[in-house]
């Protein structure tokens, strides 16, 4: 699997163009986290447990610990700032 930055390591085919794609692809991934924080935001308190209890069902070795990782950042009732971690 291709990673961001990986067309700009091992002196293959890259240079400006290369950075410019990269770019482009940083501004696309915040633009759908963006989105889904935006959907995410618009669901019901009862529709975020059924999403929440989908995700550790689905993914019962990774998302736990990511859960529980988020929830160690925040106090209940208000939203994590970004000087936190």
């Amino acid at each position: 699997m291709l990673y961001p930055g990986a067309a700009l390591r091992g002196g293959g085919a890259g240079g400006p163009a290369a950075a410019v794609m990269i770019g482009r692809m940083a501004d696309t991934s915040e633009t759908a986290a963006s989105l889904r924080v935006a959907r995410v935001t618009a669901l019901s308190s009862e529709d975020r447990l059924h999403l929440l209890t989908y995700l550790l069902a689905k993914y019962p070795d990774s998302f736990s610990g990511m859960l529980d990782e988020a929830l160690s950042t925040i106090s209940p009732g208000r939203a994590p700032s970004g000087d936190e971690g």
